[in-house]
């Protein structure tokens, strides 16, 4: 079965220990090792039977918090790319395809020879997004370039984040499979229900929502994004690590030639696709130097080979009024050199998130991406571009960009505006989807819209505490809806008193509540 989601002892046991957890993920990723190397209690000779039940007591104390801190580092490594745990295994296949589909039990065998106590993960449009394992530390270096190409293989990319293991922290490291297609900006529509069995932090106040993958940068609140200080390239500590020898190559070249010029090994390329006759159409059509790369090429017998940039080539070459441009050259005589080098341009790449997108898109100036922008900032909504490492917010901040851009794009610009504001006044840290979708049923659905004002739903939002989040689980589990909606009809349930000028009728409530 999947490991590291909890089902003995009780989930909800150890989602809600795992919800009470505070401190950096290596903090405890270092409680959980401790506990590990703890030895557990032992049988003593002769011992009463309220001695028994103390030890046993005690096991299952262990127990669960090692549990709860494997649910909880696991989820946090999910929250931070905007994903959620799932216990049913995803398909090689299904992963490179970032399908939605896939109902297995148990790991498909082609991945048992590659991961290491597996688990899956989704995204919040249900799309496979990830498949982690735990391998030991000391075998990375002698496994990774074979396990680096079995992935190329299946159009997936291997990484290795700086996280630590929630299988046996300290001596095994995250091994992360993603798809190597590039990640589309959602735009509408994505439900995100629920994960079947996978205990959930959000039924005990703790939700992951939409939040990307963290990197680097400022806010972004305004038309465009706070300006940046600039910043040297200088060299970074990176702890015991040999750089490689570099006595025996040679650098590269650099040369002007003919995109026709240049040569494609079967061997190792790609045939062109279909979405690669869609990107060469984009390169022609929109030409830029700006967004050129030149080709890496090898001099074979004279002639050029590319091992990296064939999209590039082409679109000049189909282009027609470029007749030359700048490509490197450097030594890769063999074909299994240059096969490598191919792998390595292919997986060695930081991912573009959604958020990184839309940032550059505001600078940019793309009119969809400057509505976010406005948006937030006349609601006084803080738009992280990365979750904070300590997973600490302050009021008002969010990374739920998916579901920001969703209720744009239902709602309107004014209306989404005044969801948001009306959130932002509860002092939430930090918003979000699930808070979205509860303002917009509420503030726009027709069942509930004409109880509700911003006012109501600033109060109602900041007044959610442990227990409404107790009844919604029970009803989401009840009426299996997602836990959004099952707040939903908590909060309206518990609505005191109603507008001036609307009647009560108790028969009204009694269909909106069973519609929900």
């Amino acid at each position: 079965m999947t490991a590291n989601l909890t089902r003995d002892p009780n989930p909800d046991d150890v989602a809600e220990a795992a919800a009470r957890l505070t401190g950096t993920p290596q903090e405890m990723a270092d409680q959980l090792r401790a506990l590990l190397d703890a030895e557990p209690p032992q049988v003593r000779r002769r011992e009463s039977t309220e001695e028994t039940r103390d030890r046993q007591r005690t096991a299952h104390r262990q127990r669960v918090e090692i549990d709860a801190l494997r649910l909880r580092l696991a989820f946090d490594f999910a929250t931070s790319r905007g994903w959620q745990a799932t216990t049913a295994p995803i398909a090689v296949r299904e992963l490179a395809r970032r399908s939605a589909g896939g109902n297995w039990h148990r790991p498909p065998h082609e991945w048992s020879h590659i991961l290491v106590s597996p688990t899956f993960f989704r995204d919040s449009g249900r799309r496979a997004a990830a498949a982690v394992g735990h391998p030991p530390a000391e075998a990375v270096d002698a496994s990774r370039n074979g396990a680096e190409a079995w992935a190329a293989e299946r159009s997936l990319v291997l990484s290795f984040p700086d996280f630590p293991s929630w299988q046996d922290p300290g001596r095994s490291v995250l091994a992360v499979f993603e798809s190597a297609e590039p990640v589309e900006v959602e735009r509408r529509g994505a439900s995100d229900p629920v994960s079947a069995g996978v205990p959930s932090l959000a039924r005990h106040g703790v939700d992951s929502a939409e939040v990307p993958h963290p990197a680097p940068e400022a806010v972004a609140q305004h038309e465009a994004p706070k300006a940046h200080a600039m910043r040297p390239v200088v060299p970074i500590d990176l702890g015991p690590i040999v750089p490689a020898d570099l006595s025996d190559q040679i650098g590269p070249d650099f040369d002007l030639v003919a995109p026709t010029d240049l040569l494609i090994d079967g061997a190792y390329q790609r045939d062109l696709s279909p979405k690669s006759l869609a990107l060469i159409r984009r390169i022609v059509r929109t030409w830029s130097w700006a967004k050129f790369k030149p080709p890496v090429c090898t001099r074979i017998d004279g002639r050029l080979h590319i091992i990296d940039g064939q999209h590039s080539a082409i679109g000049a070459a189909t282009h027609g009024a470029i007749p030359i441009i700048p490509v490197v050259v450097v030594e890769a005589p063999e074909v299994m050199d240059r096969a490598a080098a191919f792998v390595s341009h292919a997986t060695d790449r930081v991912q573009v998130t959604p958020i990184q997108v839309w940032r550059a898109a505001v600078l940019a100036g793309d009119e969809d991406a400057m509505t976010i922008a406005n948006v937030c900032r006349q609601a006084g909504v803080d738009l992280l571009p990365f979750a904070p490492t300590s997973s600490e917010y302050a009021p008002r901040q969010t990374v739920a960009l998916a579901g920001i851009r969703r209720l744009v794009d239902r709602r309107g610009a004014m209306r989404a505006r005044q969801v948001l504001e009306a959130i932002a006044k509860a002092d939430l840290a930090p918003i979000t989807g699930d808070h979205l979708k509860i303002g917009e049923a509420l503030l726009c659905d027709p069942d509930y819209a004409g109880d509700f004002d911003q006012d109501r739903l600033t109060a109602a939002m900041r007044g959610l505490g442990a227990k409404a989040y107790a009844e919604a689980r029970e009803l989401s589990i009840a009426k299996r809806i997602p836990a959004w909606r099952a707040l939903v009809a908590v909060i309206y349930r518990g609505r005191k008193g109603r507008p001036k000028g609307l009647e009560a009728d108790d028969a009204a409530q009694g269909r909106r509540r069973a519609s929900v």
